[in-house]
């Protein structure tokens, strides 16, 4: 299996977004924190590293963010200096990238229950293999008329 999750193209079923739409409202720095709680108590780890608020990607693309519109952002901002229509937009694409980690799970466990099923389990040998994570969709492609400000992000039927 060759899954994509998450990275570009960000889409994942409209059913998946909707599980994860209210989840991320809080925004990413309230999010970063309870995980970080998280992780102390499950005592996987002492230290957490500032945030690098001016680290973005290597370029500023202009050009994109214009076609993009006003509300992506190509910087870690502080949640509550976004406009509420940022934090909208913002909390809609960590929803599609957690919607597509989701259904990635479910996919790779639906797989090892059918070898399991099959009795093929312990003559399986399962590698995950992921790159650095994050995609960079605030890059456009090609002419960008399908990720004008307007279209709808993430969803496909």
């Amino acid at each position: 299996m060759a899954f994509t999750a998450p990275h570009f193209p960000v889409q994942a079923p409209a059913d998946d977004v909707a599980k994860y739409k209210k989840k991320y409202l809080a925004g990413c720095d309230e999010m970063r924190e309870l995980r970080w709680k998280r992780t102390k108590e499950l005592s996987l780890g002492d230290t957490l590293s500032a945030i690098e608020r001016d680290i973005g990607p290597p370029y500023a693309f202009p050009d994109a963010i214009r076609k993009l519109g006003p509300n992506e952002l190509n910087r870690p901002l502080e949640w509550k200096d976004l406009t509420a229509k940022q934090k909208a937009y913002q909390s809609y694409k960590m929803a599609v990238h957690a919607a597509m980690v989701d259904r990635m799970d479910r996919e790779i466990g639906r797989i090892l229950a059918a070898l399991r099923k099959a009795k093929k389990l312990d003559d399986t040998l399962v590698v995950f293999l992921s790159d650095n994570g994050a995609s960079a969709e605030i890059m456009v492609r090609g002419t960008g008329t399908t990720r004008t400000p307007s279209a709808a992000r993430g969803p496909r039927s």
